[in-house]
């Protein structure tokens, strides 16, 4: 009876693996598809960071914005030297891919928060009650919640925090 049974898990693996690879699609190059001529109004006041054509990476947070060119308070380039200075201007005819982070739902931090509260409360409470410290289990159960709670909030906003690639078409003419 085993033997049937693990030959027919295995037999269904078989056949099913070589169907599941078949089904995979191809990787989409960005989440959204812009026009360098109005990639400036979607990136004004975000931190982002994109690739120019020329391969050169660069960070920082946009200031302003047109048609043709945007600036950027750079934080970091690659390679280094290459965007100088605190401002740099750079037209949006050069920019390859641009990557943003957009935070998602409330939800998640606050459900992972709680929950890292209460299992941190539990946790420290139960520690001081083993060491037999009296009093201190309160304090040691209200230190953990508190690190529970911090810990599973930042947990949860990395969880649902999301990176959206936009693609950078040649402008329009």
């Amino acid at each position: 009876m085993k033997k049937s049974v693990v030959f027919g898990l295995f037999l269904s693996l078989f056949l099913a693996v070589p169907t599941m690879a078949g089904q995979q699609k191809p990787l989409p190059v960005g989440d959204l598809e812009v026009s360098a001529d109005s990639l400036g109004s979607l990136v004004l006041g975000k931190s982002i960071e994109l690739m120019m054509r020329d391969g050169t990476y660069v960070s920082g947070k946009v200031t302003r914005s047109s048609r043709e060119e945007i600036a950027v308070d750079v934080k970091k380039s690659e390679p280094k030297g290459r965007m100088r200075g605190a401002n740099a201007a750079i037209p949006t005819a050069d920019i390859s891919i641009v990557y943003m982070k957009k935070s998602g739902t409330v939800a998640a931090p606050i459900a992972l928060g709680i929950a890292g509260g209460v299992l941190g409360f539990i946790g420290g409470a139960f520690a001081g009650y083993e060491m037999n410290s009296g009093p201190m289990v309160a304090i040691l159960g209200l230190g953990a919640a508190a690190g529970g709670a911090t810990g599973g909030a930042m947990l949860g906003r990395q969880a649902v925090r999301k990176t959206v690639t936009i693609a950078v078409t040649a402008p329009t003419k």
